[in-house]
Protein backbone atom coordinates (compact mmCIF):
# COMPACT_ATOMS: atom_id res chain seq x y z
CA UNK A 1 0.00 0.00 0.00
CA UNK A 2 2.80 2.58 0.63
CA UNK A 3 4.80 1.69 -2.68
CA UNK A 4 1.20 2.90 -4.42
CA UNK A 5 0.83 5.97 -2.46
CA UNK A 6 4.52 6.54 -2.98
CA UNK A 7 4.11 5.90 -6.78
CA UNK A 8 1.31 8.46 -7.33
CA UNK A 9 3.19 11.19 -5.01
CA UNK A 10 5.76 10.68 -7.19
CA UNK A 11 3.89 10.70 -10.50
CA UNK A 12 1.92 14.01 -9.05
CA UNK A 13 5.45 15.33 -8.17
CA UNK A 14 6.81 14.80 -11.70
CA UNK A 15 3.87 16.64 -13.15
CA UNK A 16 3.95 19.31 -10.94
CA UNK A 17 7.34 20.08 -12.03
CA UNK A 18 6.74 19.57 -15.78
CA UNK A 19 4.08 22.14 -15.11
CA UNK A 20 6.22 24.58 -13.54
CA UNK A 21 8.88 24.37 -15.98
CA UNK A 22 6.39 24.82 -18.60
CA UNK A 23 4.81 27.72 -16.78
CA UNK A 24 8.25 29.27 -16.47
CA UNK A 25 9.39 29.32 -19.94
CA UNK A 26 6.26 30.79 -21.23
CA UNK A 27 6.62 33.36 -18.86
CA UNK A 28 9.98 33.61 -20.48
CA UNK A 29 8.86 33.44 -23.82
CA UNK A 30 6.35 36.54 -23.09
CA UNK A 31 9.02 38.82 -21.14
CA UNK A 32 11.17 38.45 -24.01
CA UNK A 33 8.65 39.32 -26.92
CA UNK A 34 7.87 42.33 -25.10
CA UNK A 35 10.88 43.98 -24.81
CA UNK A 36 11.24 46.15 -27.81
CA UNK A 37 14.49 47.13 -29.05
CA UNK A 38 16.13 50.16 -27.87
CA UNK A 39 17.17 51.34 -31.58
CA UNK A 40 15.21 50.63 -34.47
CA UNK A 41 17.12 51.35 -37.20
CA UNK A 42 15.02 53.53 -39.40
CA UNK A 43 15.41 53.53 -43.37
CA UNK A 44 14.01 55.85 -45.69
CA UNK A 45 11.59 54.04 -48.12
CA UNK A 46 12.68 52.93 -51.60
CA UNK A 47 11.96 55.17 -54.30
CA UNK A 48 11.04 53.21 -57.64
CA UNK A 49 13.93 54.39 -59.42
CA UNK A 50 16.31 53.12 -56.53
CA UNK A 51 14.41 49.71 -56.56
CA UNK A 52 14.66 49.45 -60.47
CA UNK A 53 18.74 50.40 -60.26
CA UNK A 54 19.46 47.37 -59.24
CA UNK A 55 16.81 44.83 -61.12
CA UNK A 56 16.85 43.66 -64.93
CA UNK A 57 16.87 46.35 -67.37
CA UNK A 58 13.95 45.11 -68.84
CA UNK A 59 11.52 45.86 -65.50
CA UNK A 60 12.75 49.59 -65.94
CA UNK A 61 11.55 49.63 -69.85
CA UNK A 62 8.30 48.38 -68.69
CA UNK A 63 8.40 51.32 -66.43
CA UNK A 64 9.77 53.89 -68.56
CA UNK A 65 6.73 52.79 -71.42
CA UNK A 66 4.52 53.24 -68.52
CA UNK A 67 5.53 56.81 -68.06
CA UNK A 68 5.88 57.33 -71.62
CA UNK A 69 1.94 56.22 -72.34
CA UNK A 70 -0.19 57.05 -69.26
CA UNK A 71 2.00 60.36 -68.23
CA UNK A 72 -1.35 61.96 -67.40
CA UNK A 73 -3.18 59.22 -65.69
CA UNK A 74 -0.20 57.22 -63.82
CA UNK A 75 -0.99 56.73 -60.36
CA UNK A 76 1.50 56.86 -58.04
CA UNK A 77 3.74 53.73 -57.92
CA UNK A 78 5.85 51.92 -55.67
CA UNK A 79 7.42 49.01 -55.37
CA UNK A 80 4.57 47.06 -54.62
CA UNK A 81 3.34 47.35 -57.97
CA UNK A 82 6.53 45.01 -59.05
CA UNK A 83 6.64 41.45 -59.59
CA UNK A 84 9.51 39.19 -60.33
CA UNK A 85 10.69 35.76 -60.00
CA UNK A 86 14.20 34.82 -60.84
CA UNK A 87 14.99 33.68 -64.21
CA UNK A 88 11.02 33.17 -64.41
CA UNK A 89 8.68 36.64 -65.06
CA UNK A 90 8.85 39.94 -64.61
CA UNK A 91 5.76 42.53 -64.30
CA UNK A 92 4.31 45.64 -63.76
CA UNK A 93 0.81 46.40 -62.99
CA UNK A 94 -1.05 49.07 -62.26
CA UNK A 95 -4.51 50.45 -62.03
CA UNK A 96 -6.68 53.45 -63.10
CA UNK A 97 -9.77 54.47 -62.39
CA UNK A 98 -12.55 54.74 -65.12
CA UNK A 99 -13.57 57.88 -64.52
CA UNK A 100 -10.16 59.37 -66.27
CA UNK A 101 -10.34 56.67 -69.25
CA UNK A 102 -12.89 55.63 -71.39
CA UNK A 103 -12.60 53.14 -74.24
CA UNK A 104 -12.80 56.32 -76.71
CA UNK A 105 -10.38 57.86 -74.63
CA UNK A 106 -8.35 55.02 -74.58
CA UNK A 107 -8.35 53.66 -78.43
CA UNK A 108 -7.54 57.78 -79.02
CA UNK A 109 -4.85 58.87 -77.03
CA UNK A 110 -3.39 55.61 -74.88
CA UNK A 111 -3.60 53.19 -78.11
CA UNK A 112 -1.92 55.50 -80.55
CA UNK A 113 1.29 56.25 -77.84
CA UNK A 114 1.39 52.54 -77.73
CA UNK A 115 1.75 52.35 -81.63
CA UNK A 116 4.19 55.39 -81.21
CA UNK A 117 6.45 53.87 -79.00
CA UNK A 118 6.35 50.82 -81.63
CA UNK A 119 4.24 48.26 -79.97
CA UNK A 120 1.49 46.80 -81.77
CA UNK A 121 -2.02 45.80 -81.18
CA UNK A 122 -3.04 41.89 -81.27
CA UNK A 123 -5.64 39.80 -80.72
CA UNK A 124 -6.60 38.22 -77.33
CA UNK A 125 -9.42 36.60 -75.19
CA UNK A 126 -8.31 37.29 -72.01
CA UNK A 127 -8.33 41.09 -72.18
CA UNK A 128 -9.41 43.95 -73.58
CA UNK A 129 -6.18 44.95 -75.51
CA UNK A 130 -3.16 42.85 -75.59
CA UNK A 131 -0.13 44.91 -77.12
CA UNK A 132 3.59 43.16 -77.59
CA UNK A 133 6.79 44.59 -78.91
CA UNK A 134 9.20 43.67 -80.76
CA UNK A 135 11.02 41.93 -77.69
CA UNK A 136 7.85 40.42 -77.40
CA UNK A 137 7.15 42.08 -74.28
CA UNK A 138 3.24 42.40 -73.30
CA UNK A 139 0.75 44.70 -71.94
CA UNK A 140 -2.96 43.42 -71.31
CA UNK A 141 -5.41 45.89 -70.89
CA UNK A 142 -8.79 44.92 -69.16
CA UNK A 143 -11.90 46.53 -67.46
CA UNK A 144 -12.15 44.94 -63.64
CA UNK A 145 -15.74 45.81 -62.17
CA UNK A 146 -15.31 45.94 -58.71
CA UNK A 147 -18.25 46.50 -56.41
CA UNK A 148 -17.68 50.17 -56.67
CA UNK A 149 -16.68 51.01 -59.88
CA UNK A 150 -14.48 50.30 -63.09
CA UNK A 151 -10.98 49.86 -62.94
CA UNK A 152 -9.02 49.87 -65.63
CA UNK A 153 -5.77 46.96 -64.65
CA UNK A 154 -2.56 48.03 -66.84
CA UNK A 155 -0.27 44.49 -67.21
CA UNK A 156 3.11 44.79 -68.19
CA UNK A 157 4.99 41.45 -68.40
CA UNK A 158 8.64 40.94 -69.80
CA UNK A 159 9.20 38.09 -72.29
CA UNK A 160 12.32 37.33 -71.13
CA UNK A 161 12.54 34.33 -73.29
CA UNK A 162 9.78 32.02 -71.83
CA UNK A 163 6.68 32.78 -73.76
CA UNK A 164 5.68 34.77 -76.86
CA UNK A 165 1.67 34.11 -77.07
CA UNK A 166 -1.05 33.44 -74.56
CA UNK A 167 -3.53 32.63 -77.21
Amino acid sequence: MKTVKLQLYSGFMTLLMAFIVGLFFYIFVRILSSIEPKYQIEKPPLTVEQYLADRPADMRYLYTTAQAVFREQLPPITTDNFAWAMSKWRTFEFKISSQYISDEIFEKVYLERFIEQGWQLTRSERSLYRLQDKQHNQVYITEVSSNTAQIWSIQFYSNYGNYYSDD
